[in-house]
Formats: structure tokens, sequence, C-alpha cells
């Protein structure tokens, strides 16, 4: 994989919004709202590429389109890189068309690299002021990335058995539920709930609200079925017959008769007159939407209802939603029509209120003694007049259409309203800023997958568990450590997520064999396309066997599930639905790759790779091809693809325990480097930049996707105890190395500044100016406010990098500051392995140690690093470089290969090399001290490693205060570094000061540097409560001035509030 491939995922899942006219499918088939003989309808859509657009002279109303709108203008302007959408929409009376046009509704965000985008096809992204190698797969909302990160959602169209303890002494714990998603891409979630009386009701959400329906009912309003049938069809159990039973309490027993009863039942909420019609509306929008025809419905629900039961009686066991088999994803695929239906949902009841509003004067207005409720409105049957008609046209065009706005609203703040769906388990969080700390860190944004904040405040530990099922689909060390752990994983490199539906034909599935369904008893197993019965078979094994054979043959990707086993609800399931996650493997049979689903390949057998080298990824052993008996159906194509392409760069990974290697997937995303090669045209908040970089001699095979982005330097270590300063986790580094300019960084800050409109520019600092504490930035001149400034409060110094001016609706101002910093003592910095260290000193390079060769490291560590963390990895990749830098030529360091550089029986191994080249075969070499020039008593482990360096700098979290701004509640410091608030001093910190003996210094920073106030103490009250400057309430005289911490005060208050007085000797 490239580093400009990074984002496709999302690219693709967004150019299916357009390729498959979903956005345009969720505004068509969005219900028209009727009321009185009014219609409101939404009849198409257009979406345009982004120009930039300006309001023409003569009207405020007049666009005219001037050019191009290209993402680097949108930063630089901090403006929302996007197209004009428009909204067809159509408004009839009893068949007379009002208004049909197309309506201006805002402006629709559009992601970088898209089918919709500028940059799409370009073949010189510099010349528009991008990256080449720009990824794309974000966008840009006010001026800043953002992106929507995946998240984890149930497999759809699947029918899931519960056993959870209810709540409800109505229900038994038993339960089955299936998460319809329809073809607009908007879920429902859909549930069958056992009684206890032995009944079933069909659980729905509709508006946020459930509602519970008995099965029996839904069955008849699906299908024109007897009881007989639905007793056949169910099996003929007896427990059938109590459900039917209890039927004769609905007046109900044809399909009519039962659409009319839930016709009858949700015309208030569906707002449709006609009562049948209404019960045909609610069964297709709510009612397993995933299936378009009655029928679907009807055989699905009597699956449902069979697995259910087979459940209850302990024949197969509930399903675990939380296993990674029964994922899939949410993406832009799901969020983004979500958008789409929630607004025009508003749109629908905007207009509804105001024809309400407009038919309640109208009918006070004929008969002021009629008294009005607006839920009659719909029946009224009066005419409306033109001028009415003109009036109600007038409310139409003051609706708010803006669906550009939404969409923004939904991308800066992730937050999502979901009155149309019932599947999310969350509102908000679904979308973050796309930071550029470096490229490892900006394209790990685009494989990472949250559960949601819903599982953050649960207090159980299983939804955290690395599971066997995930191998191969989620990384299994790139996770973070701390809270978040298990909660945001990343996708693994070799995973896809599915951005077609629909490409496996099932006709094809009665050409294996699989008999068609009927309404009677079904018997075999049951096969599913897309959670739709297609009928039974009675070798669902084969069936499997030569669907997965046509796949690999025809190159398809669709997943083949054949579940079996003991307490498994056998069945055969093909899934080719849109945000399926697939990856690719080695058919050893076929002698071909294939595509394999997540659910599937529980129930493959997949052997490893057997490769000699790095440069056999695609070869297999002579002795594996030709077998005559293939105890694996399947091999894998490369071992490391169950790391994401992170933790794939780990050297020697396989050599270092996990923790270390989770702890280096998170460094590698910290650490400074280069982020773009469009630094100048960057408007960022903050931007990190290391004056040189280096390639790491030793890698990975994957490290090639971020090969043109280097975040570190080929340092030599030596790991020896030396001086005073190396500390366990602390390096010595040597000092004229980053006089040479060693981790020498920048730090590009882009200070932004809005003016006041009508405003004048007088002043800015030109290109290269130094600029210091309270310098201005910018001068200007208000006609009314007069002259003005805004200064520089930043407590470094720096050089202008870059100024912009442009012009929204008010003057801005755009200063890019270059602030150097060199590395300091407290600054961090890690190897690949999860070695992180502080830097305790820059020692005189006169001092260091060196070698034979005259050879001094760069960089000191302690001995102690190695033991307690076992990174035998570290140790690996020294010895590997030191050959690198002697011959010239890169090491492989990938894991899981049989490496022949650690043979030590062949004559090309590392050691071997190392002894050709002078240096020791283990890599110890004798080295002397700096100071007296001696040789130590024993060899030093010397070598080159790949150090990074850190964000975390002393100089962005220094903190020094002696008394400034303080809380009026406390009179205490006021927190925050910005603004120069003190730092947090707790019950530790205090012990530890008196058990030094400081008392002086403890009662300096406590009470003279924070909140010293002198009261006057009352001698016969003996307290502070009830004393003014000269006198006391009591009518003593005897009083003192006393110096205390206000915040005592402030206690003393507390415990009088609940009568509880405090008395203190002086």
């Amino acid at each position: 994989m490239k580093s400009e491939e990074t984002g496709d995922m999302h690219i693709n899942q967004f150019n299916a919004l357009f390729d498959k006219e979903i956005l345009l499918n969720t505004v068509v088939n969005t219900p028209p709202f009727e009321i009185s003989g009014l219609r409101l309808s939404f009849d198409g859509l257009e979406i345009h590429k982004p120009f930039r657009i300006q309001k023409g002279k003569n009207s405020k109303d007049t666009r005219t389109v001037d050019r191009r709108l290209l993402p680097k203008d949108c930063r630089e302007q901090n403006l929302t890189y996007g197209g004009s959408v428009f909204l067809k929409i159509k408004l009839e009376y009893r068949g007379n068309v009002i208004f049909n046009e197309y309506k201006d509704a805002g402006v629709f965000p559009v992601m970088l690299r898209s089918c919709m985008c500028n940059l799409n096809g370009s073949q010189n992204l510099y010349e528009l002021g991008e990256d080449p190698k720009e990824p794309g797969g974000y966008f840009i909302i006010d001026g800043y990335d953002r992106m929507v990160r995946f998240h984890v959602a149930q497999k759809r169209n699947f029918i899931f058995a519960h056993q959870k303890k209810s709540k409800d002494s109505t229900y038994t714990d038993y339960s089955v539920s299936i998460r319809s998603v329809s073809e607009e891409q908007i879920g429902q979630k859909n549930e069958i709930k056992y009684c206890a009386d032995g009944n079933m009701h069909f659980k729905i959400y509709v508006n946020k609200r459930v509602y519970l329906i008995p099965v029996t009912l839904l069955l008849r309003a699906l299908a024109n079925c007897t009881d007989e049938e639905i007793f056949v069809a169910l099996g003929s159990d007896q427990r059938i017959l109590a459900m039917l039973a209890r039927m004769k309490d609905y007046p109900c027993y044809s399909q009519k008769e039962c659409l009319d009863y839930l016709g009858a039942r949700f015309k208030p909420i569906l707002k449709i007159e006609n009562y049948e019609e209404c019960g045909r509306h609610f069964i297709d929008r709510v009612v397993l939407p995933h299936l378009s025809k009655f029928e679907d419905k009807y055989l699905l629900i009597i699956e449902a209802i069979k697995k259910l039961f087979r459940c209850y009686d302990g024949k197969i066991q509930p399903d675990d939603v939380d296993v990674p088999s029964n994922f899939e994803l949410y993406t832009e695929l799901q969020l983004i029509p979500i958008c789409f239906r929630e607004k025009l949902n508003e749109i629908k009841r905007s207009f509804m209120t105001k024809i309400m509003y407009f038919l309640r004067n109208r009918v006070s207005t004929t008969d002021s003694t009629t008294s009005f409720n607006v839920s009659e409105a719909a029946e009224l049957t009066g005419e409306l007049s033109d001028l009415q008609l003109e009036k109600i046209k007038k409310h139409f065009e003051s609706l708010d259409f803006d669906i550009g706005l939404k969409m923004k609203r939904f991308l800066s703040t992730g937050n999502i309203t979901t009155v149309c769906c019932s599947d999310l388990l969350q509102n908000s969080s679904f979308t973050v800023l796309a930071e550029r700390i470096n490229i490892w860190r900006f394209t790990s944004h685009f494989a990472s997958v949250s559960r949601g904040t819903f599982f953050s405040n649960l207090k159980i530990t299983s939804i955290r568990k690395l599971r066997p099922e995930s191998w191969g689909f989620f990384c299994p060390i790139n996770t973070p450590d701390g809270a978040p752990c298990g909660l945001l994983f990343h996708l693994s490199q070799s995973c896809f997520v599915s951005d077609k539906s629909y490409v496996f034909d099932d006709m094809i599935l009665y050409d294996f064999g699989v008999v068609a369904p009927h309404r009677g008893y079904n018997t075999g197993v049951p096969v599913f396309y897309n959670g739709k019965l297609s009928g039974t078979t009675n070798d669902p094994s084969g069936l499997a066997k030569s669907l997965r054979e046509y796949r690999a043959k025809s190159g398809l990707c669709f997943e083949v599930c054949y579940e079996y086993g003991k307490g498994i609800d056998e069945s055969v399931c093909i899934f080719d639905s849109y945000s399926n996650l697939y990856r690719k493997v080695f058919n050893v049979r076929l002698k071909r790759e294939e595509w394999i689903g997540l659910k599937e390949q529980v129930f493959l057998n997949i052997k490893l790779s057997k490769y000699v080298t790095k440069d056999a990824y695609s070869k297999y052993d002579r002795e594996a091809e030709n077998e005559d008996t293939f105890e694996f159906e399947y091999r894998e194509i490369d071992n490391t693809n169950i790391f994401s392409s992170i933790a794939a760069c780990i050297p020697f990974s396989d050599h270092n325990p996990s923790p270390r290697n989770m702890y280096q997937c998170q460094m590698t995303k910290q650490a400074m480097g280069v982020a773009c090669f469009n630094q100048q045209f960057r408007t960022d908040g903050k931007n990190f930049f290391v004056s040189y970089l280096q390639s790491p001699m030793v890698r990975t095979g994957a490290y090639s996707t971020f090969e043109e982005f280097p975040i570190g330097i080929n340092c030599i270590v030596a790991v020896l105890s030396y001086t005073a300063y190396d500390m366990e986790d602390a390096v010595v580094i040597n000092k004229s190395s980053t006089e040479r300019g060693l981790f020498g960084a920048f730090i590009y800050k882009n200070e932004k500044f809005e003016l006041e409109k009508n405003a004048h520019i007088d002043f800015t600092p030109f290109k290269g100016a130094r600029i210091e504490t309270d310098d201005v930035l910018v001068r200007y001149v208000h006609p009314d406010l007069g002259t003005r400034t805004i200064k520089y409060h930043g407590a470094e110094s720096g050089f202008v990098e870059a100024v912009r001016i442009f012009s929204r609706d008010v003057p801005c101002v755009t200063i890019t500051l270059r602030i150097q910093r060199n590395p300091t003592i407290g600054d961090k910095f890690c190897s690949r392995h999860g070695q992180k260290g502080v830097c305790s000193m820059f020692w005189q390079e006169i001092d260091m140690p060196f070698t034979e060769y005259g050879l001094r490291p760069d960089i000191i560590i302690n001995p102690h690093a190695f033991p307690s963390r076992m990174t035998i990895g570290m140790l690996l990749e020294s010895i590997c470089g030191k050959s690198a830098m002697a011959l010239g030529k890169i090491q492989d360091a990938s894991p899981f290969i049989k490496n022949v550089a650690f043979d030590e029986s062949d004559p090309k191994s590392i050691g071997e090399e190392l002894k050709k080249c002078g240096f020791n075969y283990y890599g110890n070499e004798p080295m002397y001290s700096g100071v007296t020039g001696t040789e130590f008593r024993t060899d030093i482990f010397i070598g080159p490693v790949y150090y990074q360096r850190l964000r975390h700098m002393v100089n962005d979290k220094y903190q020094v205060r002696t008394s400034g701004a303080v809380v009026a509640t406390t009179h205490q410091p006021v927190g925050g570094r910005k603004n120069k608030g003190g730092i947090r001093f707790g019950e530790m910190e205090k012990d530890a000061l008196i058990a030094h003996g400081v008392s002086f210094a403890l009662q300096d920073r406590l009470m003279n540097c924070s909140d010293r106030t002198e009261f006057t103490y009352c001698s016969d009250c003996k307290t502070i409560l009830f004393t003014g400057k000269d006198y006391c309430s009591c009518g003593s005289k005897s009083l003192m001035r006393v110096a205390m911490p206000y915040v005592f005060k402030y206690l003393c208050c507390e415990l009088l509030s609940m009568n509880v007085k405090l008395v203190f000797d002086v």
C-alpha cells in the first residue's frame, strides 16, 4: 500500500453515495407530507462540485460562478470545502402544482479526492497547493480537517438470538433481533420478544418511541394466510396454538383488516389518511425495511420465530453480538443519508407547523365559535382560495432548506440526531479532527475503528478483550493504553471495507440445488442472501464449497458463511452488502487469491505462510504446492497482514513483549517528523517539522508505505552506565551532535484573527521579521473604534513565515510563525520498541566514551532499560544496523520469517558479516573512557538504533507562577498554563515537603503566593466569621489581625451552613 492510498476506503464509501445514487434515493423515497389537500414531496437532488461562489451585484440571491474552489483556499480562508446542493421540491394542492422547482439547499461538504472533488484526476497536486502524496478521505470544515471515524455496528440483516435477564416480568429472558438496513442505508432495529404467557411481541421503534405488536397480527398483515398456514409454517409446535388463541382479542382476520388496524393506530404519526395505505407504509418503513416484498418479510419472521424457539429449548446457544465476527462498520455511507433524511423530516415538520397555524387562523376567522383542534386539520374539506394558496406558498418559501448547514454541523461536532433510525447506540463523537503531527498519525485515523461512547461507560471488560475472531481484520497491537484500550482499535493492512452491494446473482443458488421457499414448513438448512430467505438445501457444506469456488474463479467479493457445530444454528448466509469487512487469502486448491468475510473466517481452515525470505511474500513452498491432500483450504498471503500499517513497521516485533509493541504504536503517532510536503500552504494550529531526517537502515517490508515520510534518525546508541544522569528511563545525548543539528526542529504556529467589519489593516509584520512577546502583530483602523492593535502573547520568540490577508464577511489575518525548538533537557525521545526516555543531560563530546575506531555515541542509555522490558528487538536492531551501515544495504526486520541473518551456521549471518567488517561477532565493542582515556573492563554494546523525537517538550509544559489571577470563590490561583495559573498541589506533595523539612517553602507556595488573606480574629468568639475590621458582633474588644488562607474561611462558612461552628486558638 502507498501512503496516498491510505484514505481510499473512506473515499470509496463517499463515492458510493453518488455512484449508486443513494443520496438521490434517500431524497426521492422520503414519504411526502399531506394535509387538507396539500402535498409536499421531494423529487430530486443536484450536488455540484466546489466552485468559488460570489453574490451578484444586482440581487442578493443571484449567484455567479467565479472559478474552482480548491482545498488550499479553504484552509487559508477558514472556509468549508463543498459544492452547492439543490433540492427539487413539489408542492401541490389537490393535483394542481403550486411549486415545482429546485431550491438552494446550501453548501454540501465534499470529501477530498472523491468523485466530487476538484483534486480528483489531477496529475500534479502540488500545483494546486496540495501534498503530492495527499491521501484524501476527509473534509475541510471552516479551515480544519475533519473526518468520519469508523464505528462498530451490529451485522446487518442477520437474525441474532439473545438470552438476557428481563427487567419486565411480562417477558422471558429470550428474544431475537435483527438490524435491518434499507436501500437508503438507514437502519431499523426489530426485535421479537417471547412473553411469559406464550405470546410473542414484535418490538419496533418509531420516532424514538417503542411500540409492541403481536407477532400473529403482523404475520396476518404481511400475508393473507390462515391460522393453519401459520401453524404449519412454524413446524406445528403446540406453543403456536396459544399465540393464535390470543388473536381473538383483535377483530382482525383478513390481511386488509390487519392493515387497517395498524394504519388506524399509526395514522397520527405517519399523517396518512387512508388506513390501509398507512398500514402498508408503516410496514415498508419500519418492519424489516431491507426487504421490499411482504412475502419475504413474512418468511423471515417465520425463520426468526423458529430460531427463538430453538434458543428457548436449549438446542442452540445465544449469539454474542460483541464477538468481532458479528461486526460491520458505520461509515459515511450510513451517516450522511441519515443527516439528509433528518433534515428532510425537519422541513416537513416546519411546513406542518406553519400550515397548522395558517389553517387555525382560517377556521377562527370564518367561524369564531368553532373550537379548532390541530389534529383535525387534515380532515378539513373547505376549498382554499388563490389568495390563500399564495400565502401558503410564501410560508413554504420561508422554510429553512439548508441541508449543507446540517451536514456542516455534523462534521464539525460529530453529533447527529436519529429520529428516522433506531440502530445507532450513540448520538455523538462520530467525527474527529484529523491531526497531522506526522503522516503516521494522520493515516492512522483512516484505519481507526471505535466501539462508541456507549461502551466507554460500561464497567465490563468483555467488550475490551482481544478475541480470536478478529484475526486478520483488526490489529491485535494498535490500541491505546488506558481508558480507551480495546474500545479504539485499527483495521489490519489487508482489511477492506466493501463499497458495493448486490454483486452476487442469487439466481445462481438454484443452479446449485437450493429449493425455493414457500409458505409451508420449509425442510432443510435455510439459505439467506442479504437477510432474505432464498430457499433451503440438504447439502449445506457442498453448497458453501461450490459458492466459494465460484467466488474464487469469478473474482467477486462476497461472503459465504456456513455456520455449523454444536450449539450453533445451522444456516448458509451470503452477504455482499455495503460496509462489510473482507480480506484476501490464498486458495490452496485453486492456486489463486480469494476474498473472505469476517463472519465466514471463523468456520474456515487457514494456514500460515511458509516463505523463507522477505522476497518470497507471494511465493509458496514446493512441498505445499504439490500436496495431494489439503489439510487446509486456505493459506495466508503474508503473515504480517494481521497487523495495522503502523504495527507492521515495528522491526523484529515478534521478539518484543506485546505491551512494548502497543506503546510503540502510540509513540509513533507522537513523533515529530515530516507531516506533509505543502507546509507553506497549510494553516493548521500547530505543525512540527524536524530539520533533517533519515530512513531507517533496519526496516520491515511494510515500511514502504511511509518511506517518503521519515520520523527519526539513525543514532549511534551505547548501552552503559557512564554518568550520574543515565538513569533507567533517561538518555544522555552528545552535546556536539545536537549542535550539529541532531533532532533540531521547528514549530509552525498560525495566529488567526477576525477584525471588525469595515476595519482597514494598517500594519502587519514582514516575512522573516523576529517577533517577541508583546510585539504588534496587526494594527488596523476602524471608522468608529479608531486605531486598534493585536499583540503577540506567546512566551517564545519566533520568525514570521507567512502573512495571509483575506476577507469573508469581515477582514481576516493569518500570521504563520516559525519557532525553533532544539532539544532541551526534559524532552522525550524513544526507539521503535517502546523504549521512551527523557533527555537528562547534554554531555560534552570530549568526555564521551569512544571505540577503537574513534566512534563516539550520540546517545547513552542505561543497561537496566532491557531486563525488565525484554525488548530483544532493539538489541537485534542495533546488531543489524551496524551491519547495514558497514555494508551499505538495508536489513530486513520483518516478523515471522526465517531470517538467515540469525542462523549462526549460515556464512551470511549477521555475526559473520560483522566479523568481516572488523566488528565483534555479538555487537560488543571495546570502548575507552572519554575522561581518563583508559579502556573499560568490559566490552560495550553499541550500534545504530533508529530514534524518534516526541512532541512532548518542556517548552510546551513547564509552568511557573508567583502571583496572578485567582478564582473569585476561593481566592486561589486559576488553573491552566495558558491562563498563567498554578500547578496542582495535592496531599502527597504536601507530605513530601514536610518530610524534607522545608516548611517555609510549603508556607510560601500554599499561602503567601496563593490565597493569603488577613482577617480580624476575636479572642472571645475564637472565630473570624462575625468580625469586621475593628469590631465583633459579640461586643468584644479583644481583636487581632491574623493571616491565613482564604479558603479556610470558605470552609468555616460551609460548616456554619450545616450548624457547625469552628473555633480555634491563636
